[in-house]
């Protein structure tokens, strides 16, 4: 099943996905890609709004809409999806997200940010920012920032952005194949290029120069890639969980992000899954790793094992200036 799903990327998304075709087809191409995918079972699913923005809230069928407040309350998570920041929504990740949701046993939030090139940065991050103030202004229940791709370093400028704002607190990270440098940079965009079921370089350049406004410069910015943000900056994040695949051109983000998080002091998780494409997570109920990459999600995320709690009731709030 697995090697019928990567073809399925490579012969029937990948040629579709081209700077050459109009971002009508290609927006109705990433969501009508999903039709295989398999949505979690017991998991319910609300539109709704937040931070001004629609969303959509899914949650295991069951649990209350409203928890009461405990000790260690489960963290709700605050999705930003991939796309380039040019395609996807909800018909693109709301299978991801049900899946998310039920190994998690979290409450996910789906949020749909403005896109590029019709918005351009800093768009994208001043919804996920509105977004998660509105999420923390609903209950104290700690907020876990998640995104794949393009969504990964949108998570990651996020929660950089959020300490300007005073509140609210971050308690975790989850990247999946994060895109955190718009440089093009990484070893691996050229290298892993054949092998990539999902991405080519010409797609993942046009994206970049619409997401930067079409300057050069302002792809090397934090908001931009964030791993070319400042070690004061960094050390303001919380534990972060990257998972990613050995066959896709992001695999040298993942790798250097890690290393600058390290290097930094921040607790970082990079799983690597051989023989695995770009967010291969959106395969669970089809592919065993996609199933046992979001269990090790539910293992790292809302029992505490991170020191999560912990860490939000001892840790002091860092405040630093914009940059």
């Amino acid at each position: 099943m697995k090697t019928l799903l990567t073809m399925a990327l490579r012969f029937g998304l990948k040629p579709l996905l081209v700077p050459s075709l109009p971002l009508a087809v290609q927006r109705f191409a990433i969501g009508a890609a999903t039709l295989p995918l398999r949505r979690a079972r017991g998991i319910a699913i609300e539109s709704t709004a937040l931070g001004g923005r629609p969303a959509l809230r899914l949650r295991p069928k069951g649990s209350s809409p409203n928890p009461n407040p405990s000790p260690n309350p489960t963290p709700r998570i605050l999705y930003l999806h991939g796309g380039g920041y040019v395609v996807g929504g909800f018909a693109s990740h709301r299978k991801l997200c049900s899946q998310l949701s039920a190994h998690t046993g979290a409450e996910v939030w789906l949020l749909d940010y403005r896109l590029a090139p019709e918005h351009p940065h800093p768009a994208a991050v001043d919804d996920a920012v509105a977004a998660a103030r509105a999420l923390a202004a609903q209950s104290a229940a700690p907020i876990v920032i998640a995104g794949d791709s393009a969504g990964g370093g949108l998570a990651l400028a996020t929660a950089m952005a959020l300490p300007n704002q005073g509140t609210p607190e971050v308690a975790g990270l989850v990247l999946l194949s994060p895109w955190v440098d718009l440089t093009l940079s990484g070893e691996s965009i050229r290298s892993l290029a054949g092998a990539d079921a999902m991405l080519s370089l010409p797609w993942v350049e046009f994206c970049a120069q619409a997401y930067a406004g079409g300057s050069a410069t302002g792809r090397s910015a934090q908001g931009c890639s964030p791993l070319f943000a400042s070690e004061e900056r960094l050390r303001t994040l919380p534990p972060v969980l990257i998972q990613v695949g050995d066959q896709e051109m992001l695999l040298s983000d993942a790798q250097r992000m890690a290393e600058r998080l390290r290097a930094a002091g921040v607790s970082c998780d990079l799983q690597i899954t051989a023989d695995v494409g770009h967010v291969f997570q959106v395969f669970a109920g089809w592919v065993p790793e996609a199933d046992a990459a979001l269990q090790r999600v539910g293992l790292w995320f809302p029992d505490g094992s991170c020191g999560w709690v912990k860490q939000l009731k001892s840790r002091k709030k860092l405040h630093v200036n914009p940059g």
